[in-house]
């Protein structure tokens, strides 16, 4: 298991591999003072979680930057250190796709339970990503590794978004998943976007997997 940990205050860094070496010894500790340096690297560390502080952005932009780069090239969840406790700033966090956040000062039991919270999360994904290719009948072959599905002989590439809500419903064959754990599980437990969001994806995947995607056979409702 490796932790990314992106934060430039020694002491809030020391703190935080303090509490998280004692509670995951066998654990991997990676650190950067620059949220740049990390989007440069990040696709070469693989981790399971990245613990990033709000404060290294100028911006909301930079933060949808940093948000949209990791996603583009890691699935694991982004955990993010608020400075203020404010209501609209996490939700407008959690909306950019951040997995979770937590406002300063830091409780050490909230944020250790939180960090188990979305370490269970990309475990899970990971076993389900771990199934790389999966072939339907002999007309449909679904490659999660490389983002793309082949139907018919024809190649069709996934989104970032596409590949997760696959993960979870592939790890849940031949099992109800209801739209409020499939939102959970794909876009985060305190997700507050648009309503309509797992409806579109499902609509466009359907539309890259199904012959007929009226008729679906293979995502079903």
């Amino acid at each position: 298991m490796k932790i990314v940990l992106v934060e430039n205050d020694e002491r809030t860094l020391k703190i935080l591999l303090l509490w998280l070496k004692e509670k995951y010894p066998q654990a991997e500790f990676v650190s950067f003072e620059d949220s740049g340096e990390c989007l440069e690297k990040v696709e070469d560390e693989k981790p399971d979680l990245i613990i990033v502080a709000m404060s290294l952005f100028d911006d909301y932009f930079d933060i949808q930057e940093f948000i949209t780069g990791v996603k583009e090239t890691c699935s694991c969840p982004q955990y993010f250190l608020i400075q203020e406790d404010s209501e609209v700033e996490r939700a407008q966090i959690i909306e950019m796709g951040a997995d979770d956040c937590m406002s300063l000062p830091l409780k050490p039991m909230e944020f250790l339970a939180r960090t188990g919270a979305l370490l269970r999360k990309a475990t899970r994904e990971k076993n389900a990503a771990n199934n790389k290719e999966i072939s339907i009948g002999r007309r449909l072959t679904i490659d999660l590794e490389s983002g793309v599905i082949i139907r018919n002989g024809d190649t069709t590439s996934l989104t970032p978004y596409e590949i997760r809500l696959l993960s979870v419903l592939i790890s849940n064959a031949n099992r109800v998943v209801t739209r409020e754990a499939l939102i959970r599980r794909v876009w985060g437990e305190d997700y507050l976007g648009e309503s309509h969001i797992l409806k579109q994806h499902i609509y466009r995947l359907r539309s890259k997997i199904e012959d007929n995607p009226r008729n679906p056979q293979v995502i079903v409702n």
